[in-house]
């Protein structure tokens, strides 16, 4: 009887030694990052591009980051926009896969293509409030945008 009480109680031990683990829990795929909060889901219109302001035209040009599925909507100005994003520590960022519709239109198409190279290499990002800056390495930043807020 003392053996197999012995023989469970070591039991007992072995399988909860097996359950403690000494790694830090991880956070769950779908949790979100404060870097990830302060950029996603927001609706960022263009308002300074290569250190010149951008007129405002018939279409905003814009990007919005969406968080779940890691893709980025917007629009040139002209033509809609899609592509992917990956954000990184120490507000890394990098763009591919961009595309556009490439629909000819008489106005904003060499804002629309001085963009989608910004976009194309752009590296890290600063938000402040609602204002997010797109910057490559040490260079000036690239492209200012504001947060629209739709009512």
């Amino acid at each position: 009887m003392k053996t197999l009480l012995f023989a469970g109680l070591a039991l007992s031990a072995i399988i909860i030694t097996g359950c403690v683990t000494d790694q830090a829990p991880r956070p769950l795929s779908g949790a979100m990052t404060s870097h990830e909060a302060v950029i996603t889901e927001k609706y960022w219109m263009l308002v300074e591009l290569n250190g010149h302001p951008v007129a405002p035209g018939p279409n905003d040009t814009y990007i919005t980051l969406k968080r779940d599925v890691q893709r980025l909507i917007g629009s040139g100005g002209c033509n809609r926009l899609g592509g992917s994003y990956t954000l990184g520590a120490m507000n890394r960022v990098r763009f591919s896969q961009i595309v556009s519709m490439e629909m000819a239109c008489t106005q904003g198409m060499e804002t629309e293509t001085q963009f989608l190279r910004v976009l194309n290499s752009a590296d890290s990002y600063n938000v402040k409030g609602d204002r997010l800056v797109l910057n490559k390495a040490r260079m000036a930043p690239l492209a200012r945008f504001e947060a629209v807020y739709m009512q």
